[in-house]
């Protein structure tokens, strides 16, 4: 399975980090994983939205979500993508459901996103299909089904957004913090 990981580092970070060392641990960690998922919310819509241009069952593009997780040395990140689970009609089933006709985006949104070569609809492999050899490498054209990007094109248009609703998430969770520990010294730690 093809995976794609986008990596950016926001600058001006110094200022936030002296600020949150401030504040007791674990307050640090809830204060940084609330952001990063407020942080994550204009990705998440500009997915669906790019997820639209290619339904079929509305599944794909149901299935976006965030996930906040920790590193071990305590830094929170997003993944934002499809979720695992089972979707019907555009929406998610639940554990005990009918998963008969059902879709998990997470198994297929790779090839939505990257393109993929498929067989003959006739049911034969590709070479007796098309008169191409796979040995060769050749592939006629007509069997490539192109991308329709969802994540990159996200990715790179909120990219500001994002670095803008970290900045607020955080400083919007370090006013929340000082105010617990201005109403509740013992809450300090």
């Amino acid at each position: 399975m093809a995976s794609s990981f986008v990596k950016f580092k926001l600058t001006g970070l110094d200022e936030i980090r002296a600020t949150l060392r401030q504040l007791p641990e674990e307050t640090q960690k809830k204060v940084m994983a609330v952001a990063v998922r407020r942080a994550a919310k204009p990705m998440i819509a500009a997915a669906k939205s790019y997820a639209s241009r290619s339904v079929r069952t509305g599944a794909l593009r149901a299935s976006i979500d965030v996930v906040v997780k920790k590193s071990r040395s305590g830094d929170s990140y997003a993944i934002v993508g499809p979720a695992r689970g089972y979707y019907s009609r555009g929406k998610k089933l639940g554990k005990n459901a009918d998963r008969r006709g059902a879709n998990q985006p997470a198994n297929y949104a790779h090839l939505v996103e990257f393109g993929h070569h498929s067989t003959a609809s006739t049911g034969s492999n590709l070479a007796s299909a098309k008169g191409t050899s796979r040995r060769k490498g050749t592939f006629n054209a007509t069997t490539f089904v192109r991308p329709k990007p969802f994540m990159r094109p996200a990715v790179l248009t909120t990219q500001e957004a994002v670095a803008a609703g970290l900045a607020e998430g955080v400083s919007a969770g370090i006013q929340q913090a000082l105010k617990r520990i201005v109403k509740n010294p013992a809450a300090r730690g």
